[in-house]
């Protein structure tokens, strides 16, 4: 959630548009509930929030050509993009 407001209140004062297209995962409730509040729309969410439980979503499995924007917070964890990036 952190990550989410440091992004976001960043944007809105840059006045940049997060594009609908987009689609968006967030890793857990806490993530959903902060970018609601930012109004944007939360795609897909893992039943458990943690990477490991992310990597598995059926829209992360065959992600060749296609480009994805990872936000995390300072010092988290490199598993989600080391894995995507071998796939």
């Amino acid at each position: 959630a952190n990550a989410v407001h440091f992004c976001f209140s960043e944007l809105l004062n840059h006045k940049i548009c997060w594009p609908a297209s987009i689609q968006v995962i967030a890793i857990g409730k806490a993530s959903a509930h902060a970018l609601k509040h930012y109004k944007i729309q939360v795609d897909e969410l893992p039943e458990n929030p943690n990477s490991e439980h992310v990597l598995h979503l059926n829209s992360l499995q065959q992600i060749k050509g296609q480009s994805v924007l990872l936000f995390k917070g300072t010092g988290g964890r490199q598993l989600i993009e080391e894995e995507l990036n071998h796939r």
